[in-house]
């Protein structure tokens, strides 16, 4: 079994956070995790993180880059909570879309049909 949890020491103790969805949800009375990564190496413009084995290849480490838009782990807690935040924001707004273009084909397929069919029994 794999633990998700283990962080490898480093010496200097630098490490990169993330908050991700948390693996388990009961309404109204989960938080977002915390997920925290050890730097394993630091060049002038990227972090290197891991090894972790759900990142990629076992042993392998992820780049990520100090710098930029769209970062996949970040050096304070504070801004990881708000790029989850935004994160999430964006996932709301694809999934009302998407609801909503299946709203739509529902309709389109009810007026093929011309009245709204029977359900099916339940086992």
């Amino acid at each position: 079994m794999i633990n998700l949890d283990y962080v490898p020491e480093r010496p200097d103790g630098k490490c990169l956070y993330r908050y991700e969805d948390p693996a388990y949800w009961v309404h109204g009375d989960s938080r977002p995790a915390l997920r925290v990564f050890s730097v394993v190496r630091e060049t002038e413009r990227s972090y290197f993180i891991g090894p972790r084995q759900e990142i990629r290849c076992a042993g392998e480490e992820k780049r990520v880059p100090k710098e930029g838009r769209n970062l996949y782990a970040f050096p304070s807690e504070e801004e990881a909570l708000v790029n989850y935040y935004f994160r999430k924001r964006k996932q709301v707004k694809i999934l009302r879309s998407r609801l909503g273009h299946a709203e739509d084909m529902l309709e389109v397929c009810l007026g093929m049909i011309g009245e709204k069919p029977k359900p099916k029994p339940r086992l």
